[in-house]
């Protein structure tokens, strides 16, 4: 007996269902103990990568300097400066800058939250957002350590304020992030919606 290909490949119900349940999976499949070992070693060194470059430059570069080393010429130099304000010395003149502090360390939890939730659909999300923490727990260090962060690399092709390693990688880690969430965005929107029969038709 010849069975129909509807038998043979289940009904429209069942296969959104193992779908969704493929999907599910695929979603959780990062999470292991491995997995998060990974983040938080991934952090600390990117934490570790700020803060030594930052050293460095404060002990080399804190001085009155003839001229800005030049690192690529017409392209980057270093200036070391220190900077009251948000990242790329954003609201550094303004008195109320230290509310840049509280605001740092409540976007951070912010996205340690969504990284322990269940909101991170990949490892390469998850690995995106550990970028976006080491990052931010550097710049913190240094709001709470020195009232300041410490800047150094200065882009000479562009008008640009100095920034630091620490602002590099929240900057490419927000990009990479919301060029993700787009990217799903517009897969969703192109994915056709079940037809009436698809949604009437019982699971199994």
């Amino acid at each position: 007996m010849r069975c129909s290909a509807t038998s043979r490949s289940g009904s429209p119900a069942s296969r959104k269902t193992a779908s969704n349940t493929d999907q599910s999976l695929t979603r959780g499949a990062w999470r292991s103990r491995r997995s998060w070992l990974g983040l938080l070693v991934l952090v600390l060194l990117l934490v570790a990568a700020d803060q030594a470059t930052k050293a460095v430059a404060q002990a080399y570069l804190d001085r009155p300097l003839l001229q800005d080393p030049v690192v690529i010429p017409g392209v980057l130099s270093l200036s070391y400066h220190r900077n009251p304000g948000g990242p790329f010395s954003w609201l550094a003149r303004y008195r109320w800058s230290w509310v840049l502090g509280p605001l740092s360390v409540a976007a951070t939890a912010a996205v340690v939250w969504w990284l322990v939730s269940s909101q991170v659909r990949s490892r390469l999300e998850a690995v995106v957002c550990a970028v976006i923490v080491g990052g931010a727990v550097g710049n913190i260090i240094d709001r709470l350590w020195l009232g300041v962060v410490r800047d150094f690399l200065k882009l000479t092709c562009i008008r640009w304020p100095v920034f630091n390693l620490a602002d590099t990688f929240i900057c490419l880690g927000v990009g990479l992030l919301l060029l993700g969430l787009f990217r799903a965005d517009s897969r969703a929107a192109h994915t056709p919606a079940p037809t009436s029969e698809e949604r009437s038709a019982p699971p199994g």
